[in-house]
């Protein structure tokens, strides 16, 4: 998955940490960022990046196994300084049996 991360407001966002769920039957295979990646289990967190100017973007990219056929979802979310509710997305993927 590759999580395009945006600041569509007129000021910088600060302290943006993004935190990414994997769902049963899945596996990571590889987390990559403008900051360290940390796994535990079925969670992958990235450590905050300290600023994303007006405007600016950042892509984090993430591999995911399926350890099971059948349809998985994806969870993202993304929080900063600025916003109070974090910004929740989730990607529906349907893995086949080889």
């Amino acid at each position: 998955y590759d999580i395009k991360v945006i600041n569509q407001g007129t000021g910088p966002c600060t302290n943006v940490v993004l935190a990414v769920s994997l769902a049963d039957g899945t596996t990571t295979a590889g987390a990559t960022g403008p900051t360290t990646a940390r796994g535990q289990g079925q969670q992958i967190s990235f450590d905050a990046m300290p600023v994303l100017a007006a405007k600016g973007e950042t892509v984090y990219r993430v591999r995911v196994q399926g350890l099971q056929a059948g349809d998985r979802k994806l969870r993202v979310q993304v929080s900063c300084d600025e916003i109070r509710t974090p910004i929740v997305k989730e990607e529906n993927t349907r893995f086949f049996k080889d």
